[in-house]
């Protein structure tokens, strides 16, 4: 059998795969928006409507990702379409359900669309706004791929809003827009809200236990997302059934590895050659002894081919055998340098983290016995094991950063530190119970986990911006407080569980694609999802009945 690998074969493979996957992938996100509306709306006026809006969003993003060269970057293919189409079916939904609501109270269409803006508006303002601090977090991040994918989503958000905010409205306005409310109630989402009320009651019943909880389950989430430890791996990226890719791979594992470690010799003066090849050899032993360092190569082992037999000092005589491309590309004696490479396997650089140590353990016992000499690990995977701890930092850093500046901003729009410290508890529970996830599963912080927590914290958060505003509305209307939450809950409940099945629905539908890193990310973004659910309607309604304003709860008045 014959396969075809190397640098353009797999160029071109990525750019084949570019056109195509990008294409699949925004007919999947098209068809989930469509299908998804179908499901929720039960209405043929609200489901051309909030289906088009997200389209002529990811339509606009393609053309400005052109128009600023940035169309080529791999993330393009199948996480930013299926990505921005989904974070702008969210906005569409909570804007849509409010104008179906004020459709079905009597109010003209033109009027109704004016008061969903209203009322919607701001909070799909500011949950853009937080999604798009997320995405411009990976900036610091020093791969070039990862920091223009957090451009593109950037640019994808922007756009994705400004089509929301103009596609709805004068899709109301269009002849589609008479009929907005038929079907309003009678969707899955509905019937399932009104199994859900029982659970919030109960809740809200037991608030104290319940926020209680919240908090310590998401501490305790929060430390064992701490044991995380960063790893990377260089071809998780390509594509698992290219010809290309797949030969790749075939030799990392047959040849015992693509990537090469060095540990470079260098000497002083005084030495004899009987004494270089004495810490070579024991190089090579403290080499062989790492069952994942395979196939060492040196001076010694040169020496070794090569007939005859003798003391060490005899031996190196035989170096002048050889051909001299052949010598000096292990040792370079008027640089008083040599080297002893080995392979490396793509298993991930933490694989390598024991041995590496032990590695450097042992080169500096053997320059205790050998003062004349300096051993030293290099090469790139070395580096890379090295520096993928700042790496992972930076962005690691980077998402703590956006989490901060997104608290600010909620602090700041909702003008009340309670509030915005409410808020921390349902945005840091997903995050944290999807880094449990992957530790209790041996996973590892890899730089597309890292990617995915950095979009996810900006998604997640969307849920709690809307409850938040619709709450902070009733709260102005006064009442017992626990009213006021579960009008909050009534208000946007139905559109929270339309916005996760969506959201769901369409990160699933990464967990299809053809490369390892679009799995992770669909795993890990329906995992975020799904518990930020979870933690909106159950625990966000236990946190502000109890914290919310203070001791006396019986009566808000009117602010």
């Amino acid at each position: 059998q014959f396969q075809l690998t190397g640098q353009v074969p797999l160029h071109l493979m990525m750019a084949n795969n570019h056109v195509t996957d990008s294409r699949k992938y925004q007919l999947i996100g098209y068809s989930i928006m469509l299908i998804s509306a179908v499901v929720l709306f039960r209405g043929f006026a609200a489901v051309m409507i909030v289906a088009v809006a997200p389209a002529v969003g990811v339509f606009w993003t393609t053309g400005m990702l052109h128009f600023l060269d940035l169309q080529d970057n791999p993330f393009n293919d199948i996480i930013v379409p299926v990505l921005i189409s989904l974070v702008g079916l969210t906005d569409s939904v909570h804007l849509m359900v409010e104008i179906r609501q004020q459709r079905a109270n009597g109010l003209p269409v033109r009027e109704a669309a004016r008061q969903g803006i209203a009322r919607v508006g701001a909070a799909c303002l500011l949950t853009s706004a937080t999604t798009a601090i997320g995405f411009l977090s990976l900036l610091w991040a020093h791969h070039e791929i990862v920091h223009d994918f957090g451009i593109c989503c950037v640019v994808g958000v922007t756009m994705t809003f400004l089509s929301v905010l103009t596609v709805i409205p004068l899709g109301c306005r269009s002849p589609l827009g008479r009929r907005l409310h038929v079907g309003l109630g009678k969707s899955v989402v509905d019937s399932q809200l009104r199994r859900i009320g029982p659970m919030v009651e109960w809740v809200l019943r037991h608030d104290r236990p319940v926020a209680r909880a919240a908090i310590l389950g998401t501490i305790a989430l929060a430390l064992i997302s701490l044991s995380l430890q960063p790893d990377e791996k260089r071809y998780s990226g390509l594509s698992e059934s290219g010809e290309a890719a797949q030969a790749l791979r075939h030799l990392d594992q047959s040849l015992g590895g693509l990537e090469f470690g060095f540990v470079e010799v260098r000497w002083f003066e005084d030495f004899d050659d009987g004494e270089l090849l004495a810490v070579l050899e024991e190089v090579n032993s403290l080499l062989d002894r790492e069952p994942l360092i395979a196939n060492p190569l040196g001076v010694s082992h040169l020496l070794a081919a090569l007939p005859g037999e003798g003391d060490p000092v005899e031996r190196m005589t035989l170096l002048e055998l050889l051909p001299p491309s052949l010598k000096r590309a292990f040792y370079t004696p008027e640089r008083h340098y040599a080297k002893i490479q080995f392979r490396v396997q793509d298993l991930g650089i933490a694989a390598y983290s024991d041995s590496f140590g032990r590695i450097e353990k042992g080169l500096k016992e053997i320059v205790a016995s050998h003062p004349n000499f300096d051993l030293t690990l290099a090469g790139g995977v070395v580096w890379r094991w090295q520096n993928i701890y700042q790496i992972v930092t930076d962005l690691a850093t980077s998402l703590g950063t956006a989490s901060v500046v997104i608290w600010l901003l909620l602090t700041l729009f909702y003008r009340s530190i309670r509030i915005g410290l409410i808020s921390i508890v349902p945005n840091l529970f997903p995050l944290a119970a999807t880094a449990a996830v992957l530790v209790f599963t041996g996973q590892y912080l890899e730089m597309v986990t890292v990617c995915v927590f950095t979009i996810c914290v900006g998604i997640a958060v969307d849920d709690t911006i809307h409850f938040l505003t619709r709450y902070r509305e009733e709260l102005r209307a006064g009442g017992d407080h626990n009213d006021v939450i579960r009008r909050a809950f009534t208000g946007v409940g139905s559109a929270l569980l339309m916005t996760t099945i969506v959201l769901v629905a369409g990160l699933a539908s990464a967990i299809i694609g053809d490369q390892r890193d679009a799995r992770i990310f669909g795993v890990m973004g329906c995992l975020t999802i799904g518990t930020a659910l979870f933690a909106d309607v159950l625990l966000l309604p236990a946190l502000l009945s109890r914290y919310a304003v203070g001791r006396d709860k019986s009566t808000v008045e009117q602010s």
